[in-house]
């Protein structure tokens, strides 16, 4: 008899389908339900967790929502429970918070740093490193095509601005879908507009939509400080473009600055100056293409170790929480 398996996440992931990749994974062996939290919408439409621990799963898995983490390490429910953090939004908790998840819980890691964090604490983590399949097409990098989804207030124009100053970019164009909560970001100059030749879009209903629109640019801008897994950039990797991300996880667990993307830090662009040509991007986007294709046979390794860890809940081997001499770039392709 296949096992039921309680599936939690946020409820605004249903249109980003940012935890789908994972909810198949567990779909092929497991009967999965799926409850969304919608609290950030409307307050009465939470998950009720008591309900949910007394309907007897026989797992559950939490993506992201620490506050369920939190209530059902209280509840004890008589079933392992697997909690995925994202480190966005969980790097702020303090040592007695994920202290108090402690043999309650066990964690699914897809940031590395937040992985050894947890490990030093005593926790029980596996430590995964998501990768996409490669596009078949890579980037067209004949000129310099900037795409920008403003997600957040996090990266202002004038740093943006300061540090592609030297490039030649042919086009700019920008994305105004932001967070839940985050409001629209500022308006660029006029004449900057004008000389970048701006356009823009919104929200996308169908995703193919935005995929589409994506991938006639060459250079991504990352649209977060910080990321959990980082989808947007690691899909933006996969086809062969050049990715512009600040110098945090987990963007710099994926990217090393000049060899397969461009790594920066607020306020000290001189430092990070890159002199980006169409024939350097070319080959920064090759090797980001060739980083996913190493990356998906390491990630087809990692779905393995995560089934194991999932069978072995009560007795994990400290040696399969994370593969053998890993580092934090372990994928790298070495130089041609």
């Amino acid at each position: 008899m296949r096992k039921r398996v309680a599936f939690l996440g946020h409820g605004y992931h249903t249109k980003t389908l940012s935890s789908r990749f994972m909810i198949d994974h567990i779909r092929q062996t497991r009967d999965v339900d799926l409850h969304f939290d919608n609290s950030w919408q409307d307050k009465s439409a939470g998950i009720d967790l008591e309900a949910l621990v007394a309907a007897g799963y026989d797992e559950i898995h939490v993506w992201q929502l620490e506050r369920a983490a939190k209530r059902l390490a209280q509840l004890a429910p008589g079933c392992p429970v697997f909690f995925y953090p994202m480190y966005d939004s969980c790097r702020m908790l303090r040592d007695e918070e994920w202290l108090a998840l402690k043999d309650h819980l066990f964690m699914v890691c897809f940031c590395r740093a937040l992985h050894e964090r947890l490990r030093r604490l005593g926790l029980t983590s596996l430590w995964l490193q998501y990768w996409p399949k490669p596009e078949d097409t890579m980037a067209d990098h004949t000129d310099l095509r900037i795409f920008w989804w403003r997600r957040r207030r996090d990266l202002a124009w004038d740093f943006l601005k300061q540090l592609t100053a030297t490039w030649p970019v042919a086009r700019l164009h920008l994305h105004e879908a932001p967070d839940p909560t985050y409001p629209n970001p500022e308006s660029l100059p006029p004449a900057d507009a004008a000389r970048l030749n701006v356009t823009t879009s919104s929200w996308f209903e169908d995703r193919a939509g935005f995929d589409r629109l994506a991938a006639t640019f060459n250079i991504f801008v990352a649209p977060r400080r910080f990321e959990g897994i980082g989808f947007s950039f690691l899909e933006a990797m996969a086809r062969g473009q050049v990715v512009i991300a600040e110098n945090n996880p987990t963007m710099n667990e994926y990217i090393v600055h000049g060899v397969n993307g461009l790594l920066y830090e607020p306020g000290a662009a001189g430092i990070w100056a890159y002199d980006l040509t169409p024939a350097r991007a070319r080959e920064i986007g090759r090797r980001a293409h060739l980083s996913c294709a190493t990356g998906q046979a390491r990630w087809a390794e990692d779905l393995a170790r995560l089934d194991t860890y999932v069978q072995r809940w009560g007795a994990v081997p400290v040696a399969l929480l994370e593969p053998a001499g890993a580092a934090a770039q372990r994928w790298l392709p070495e130089p041609a």
